[in-house]
């Protein structure tokens, strides 16, 4: 049921947060259940469910509760399905709004191998103007999560 899965989204940072706190007691649970739904659903059919899933993973970033190696080999990956050229347009522009929110709580690196080239690629989005204009409204911010030269080198020609 949508409606259950979004309240299940709108509950996974205070649990997280909790979790964090009482590690000792829990030290892989969130890291083995509750990822995995937040991941999951970045892609459910719904979108009241993946707009859920997506403030929540934002939260869970910005309370620096995943771990790197999870944003890196779990997130990632996804969003960069969900922004492929052949992905439904919907999707590819809830995952680009996503990855640019996300530069900025990420580490240079990450951001530079595994987000870059397709924000690159997503500059010049033929398909869609919505696409387009995300990456133009947030380009500071990549390029500030970036550095200047990795502006200077694949930014600035975009």
């Amino acid at each position: 049921e949508p409606t259950v899965r979004t309240e299940l989204m709108e509950q996974i940072p205070p649990i997280a947060i909790f979790l964090q706190e009482s590690r000792p007691k829990f030290p892989t649970a969130f890291f083995e259940y509750l990822m995995p739904i937040v991941v999951r659903y970045l892609t459910d059919v719904n979108n009241q469910v993946r707009k859920a899933g997506q403030e929540a993973l934002l939260i869970l970033l910005e309370q620096d509760l995943i771990a790197q190696s999870d944003i890196e080999n779990k997130v990632c990956p996804i969003l960069l399905d969900l922004s492929a050229p052949d992905s439904d347009d919907e999707y590819k522009v809830e995952a680009v709004n996503i990855i640019c929110k996300m530069a900025s709580m990420l580490s240079r690196t990450t951001v530079e191998h595994m987000l870059l080239p397709r924000f690159c690629e997503l500059c010049s989005d033929g398909k869609l103007f919505q696409v387009r204009k995300i990456c133009a409204a947030n380009f500071g911010d990549i390029c500030n999560a970036v550095g200047q030269e990795a502006t200077e080198r694949l930014l600035v020609c975009k």
